[in-house]
C-alpha cells in the first residue's frame, strides 16, 4: 500500500511536470482520477480546466474562503516545503518524499498562472453555471 501512495504522490508531480505538454498532461490526469468519483482541492484544484476536457459532464464546485485566512493556514505548509532540510527528512517516507517537490511545483504554477481566485473559479470563464 505505501508503494501505491508513492507512487500516486509521483504521478502528480510527473503531472506538474508535463504542464506544457498537453498530449502528456492529459494522459497523466486522466490515470490520476481514473476510478475516482470526485477530486477536491489540490493538486486537482490546479487543472480545473483541463480535468473538464477530460470529463466534460463534470459538475464543478467553487467554495470561496476569505483570502485572508485561508493564507493564513497555507503560509506555514508553503515556508516549510521549501527549507531544504525537509527534502533529506522526507526522503525514507514513502509517499511523502514528494511532497516538498509537488508543494514547490504547486507554488511554480500558481506564480506563472496566477493564485486560486474566485476568477479561476469555472463559471467566471463560462464552461460552468
Amino acid at each position: 500500500m505505501r508503494a501505491l501512495a508513492a507512487a500516486y504522490v509521483k504521478l502528480w508531480s510527473d503531472i506538474f511536470a508535463a504542464r506544457h505538454d498537453r498530449p502528456r498532461l492529459l494522459k497523466l490526469l486522466r490515470e490520476a482520477t481514473a476510478g475516482f468519483v470526485a477530486i477536491t482541492d489540490a493538486p486537482g484544484n490546479c487543472f480545473v480546466g483541463e480535468l473538464l476536457e477530460i470529463y466534460p459532464d463534470a459538475e464543478v464546485v467553487c467554495v470561496r474562503r476569505d483570502r485572508a485566512t485561508w493564507w493564513k493556514s497555507w503560509e506555514s505548509v508553503t515556508q516549510q516545503a521549501g527549507q531544504g532540510f525537509l527534502n533529506w527528512f522526507l526522503a525514507p517516507v514513502p509517499g511523502k518524499r514528494w511532497y516538498p517537490k509537488l508543494v514547490t511545483q504547486f507554488l511554480e504554477q500558481e506564480g506563472k498562472w496566477g493564485p486560486m481566485t474566485e476568477s479561476k473559479c469555472p463559471e467566471a470563464d463560462g464552461r460552468t453555471q
